[in-house]
């Protein structure tokens, strides 16, 4: 996955060993459990997006709706990815893994731009409040992809030597970022003062 293998020529790294797998109409799937866990995901995911729709007094609904249809998405790509539609081998592997990270990314703003409505830094459902959102979301997703697929194609010459550490760091660093931004120190000490 990393990139192209010098000895054989081929992009990704073959994993030596599969786990079980089901063969479907002609389409051997892998990891039939995480198959079964994102489709009971989605599931839920549809669920709770049209309980949070019915409910007209819902603080921050429009936010926390856009972090379920952002979910929605991440756990397709997630289960295209797991269980081996997209081939680990193959070329479009990586942008496939791109997409995942990117999108891991944007739900973890998007989930914590809409628990900042709590705060009441802003109200709820307004034009400020759903595209900051998006905005945010939508940028994280755009940083995250670029490092991915700039790692796996060997263009960033420092990550692509710790890749993992980068995937896995990206979305916390993304939030990170975002928080020492958007709420500063005095806005924690009224909040502190407030309820303690």
């Amino acid at each position: 996955m990393v990139g192209s293998n010098g000895v054989k020529g081929t992009k990704g790294i073959q994993p030596a060993c599969y786990s079980r797998t089901i063969e479907v109409a002609n389409t051997v799937i892998f990891q039939g459990a995480a198959g079964i866990a994102h489709i009971c995901a989605l599931l839920m995911t549809v669920i709770m997006i049209v309980h949070v729709r019915s409910k007209f007094t819902a603080v921050g609904r429009k936010e926390i709706i856009s972090f379920f249809w952002g979910y929605f998405l991440l756990t397709i790509i997630s289960l295209l990815v797991d269980c081996g539609v997209v081939p680990p081998g193959s070329g479009a592997y990586p942008w496939f893994v791109a997409i995942q990270n990117g999108l891991s990314s944007a739900t973890c703003i998007s989930l914590m731009i809409a628990g900042f409505v709590g705060f009441q830094l802003y109200e709820d459902g307004t034009f400020l409040s759903v595209w900051l959102l998006r905005i945010c979301s939508a940028t994280m997703f755009a940083i995250t992809f670029l490092i991915s697929i700039l790692t796996f194609h060997h263009k960033l010459v420092f990550a692509s030597r710790i890749t993992l550490s980068l995937i896995l760091g990206t979305p916390k660093l993304s939030a990170l970022l975002l928080i020492r931004r958007l709420l500063p120190p005095n806005t924690w000490r009224t909040y502190i003062c407030n309820t303690g």
